[in-house]
């Protein structure tokens, strides 16, 4: 097969400009090295692992990720250990007995994988990008070219995996600093909830406060009880959706809501590390409407269903609403279903008192 090796490399780093281009460039990349599958992960050994794979094989790594088996696997610990600037074959470093005791090992058998080549590479912030590739076990371990070929394309790896990572997080405070713009506190947290940026009015909330590895934890425990939940439930799902959490008063501090959004995108993406915004507002104590740009920002309301739940919270009830937006009773509960579905919300009583916090903290004057 004749591949353009500088295609290959142009790919690798337009898919740091736009992650949802990796399973093609992964795919190309397993063409120039003989490989059935790979993946591209970021690792840490404290946070856990996000990643993507061929698209043949990514249900079962995203499975095996969000598990404890690759914290069990000794390739983990290969990986921490391997001196940077090479290829290797997991074969010629393991010994049969540890792989047959390898969970993940046991995994790559039952999908018919059979070899696996790895090279790991040390970031900035004290993580690691991992990248690995497979081949089928009737067709034989990696070939000294193929680890050769995949070699002269590692440097180029470690420059795009470290540029992915600052980009992010670059994307992350201009993310939070926007929101500031509108009046609204937020920061941009990572799948486990470590805080990556924040914005001066998120930091004057008085409602949080640091827990053990840089995560956030509220200081009301039962509402910090439903805010680790809620990060538990948003990575378990297949689609995240809107998590809202109530904070009662504390001490010099108004009653909250704290949204939890997924941020678009951070599935597909490898290297950034945001994957949720967590925005901060003001129980309601008045009837306006909050604003429709916001609600559809926000909950990713369609106009018809932002318009509606807009309604319901300045006190309207679903037949009123249903009259004033000129739509059938029917219709309503119809786009009442699918707002209950984005906001994560089971009854109409949640979903007002949600919306009625929908408006950005008043500024200080």
């Amino acid at each position: 097969m004749n591949i353009d090796e500088n295609a290959v490399v142009d790919r690798i780093y337009e898919a740091a400009l736009v992650p949802e281009l990796w399973p093609l460039t992964l795919d190309q990349l397993c063409a120039v090295s003989g490989s059935v599958t790979g993946a591209a992960a970021f690792v840490s050994p404290q946070h856990g692992a996000r990643g993507r794979a061929s698209d043949v094989v990514n249900d079962a790594f995203q499975a095996s990720i969000k598990g404890a088996q690759w914290r069990e696997s000794p390739r983990l610990g290969l990986a921490m250990d391997m001196p940077p600037g090479a290829f290797a074959r997991v074969h010629d470093l393991l010994s049969a007995e540890a792989l047959e005791g390898d969970p993940v090992e046991q995994d790559l058998r039952r999908a018919g994988i059979g070899f696996q080549s790895f090279s790991s590479i040390a970031m900035p912030s004290g993580d690691m990008a991992l990248f690995t590739f497979e081949r089928r076990l009737a067709d034989g371990p990696h070939g000294v070219a193929d680890i050769a070929r995949l070699d002269a394309l590692r440097p180029h790896l470690a420059r795009t995996s470290v540029l992915a990572a600052r980009l992010g997080l670059t994307q992350a405070q201009q993310m939070v600093d926007t929101l500031a713009s509108i009046g609204l506190p937020a920061a941009a947290l990572s799948a486990e909830g470590r805080a990556l940026a924040v914005n001066a009015a998120f930091e004057g909330t008085l409602v949080l406060r640091p827990a053990a590895f840089d995560r956030l934890s509220i200081a009301a425990p039962a509402a910090d009880a439903l805010f680790q939940q809620a990060l538990r439930e948003a990575n378990a799902a297949a689609t995240p959706s809107v998590r809202s959490i109530a904070v009662p008063a504390e001490a010099g501090s108004a009653p909250l809501v704290l949204h939890l959004l997924p941020i678009r995108g951070a599935a597909h993406d490898v290297f950034a590390r945001a994957a949720f915004a967590l925005v901060a507002m003001p129980f309601g104590t008045d009837t306006a409407m909050p604003s429709l740009p916001l609600l559809h920002g926000l909950f990713d309301l369609t106009p018809k269903e932002a318009a509606l739940a807009a309604a319901l919270a300045s006190g309207k009830s679903l037949q009123e609403a249903a009259v004033l937006n000129g739509i059938r009773y029917s219709t309503a509960r119809t786009h009442l279903e699918h707002i209950f579905q984005k906001t994560g919300v089971k009854q109409q009583t949640q979903l007002v008192l949600l919306l009625q916090g929908a408006r950005p903290l008043p500024k200080k004057t």
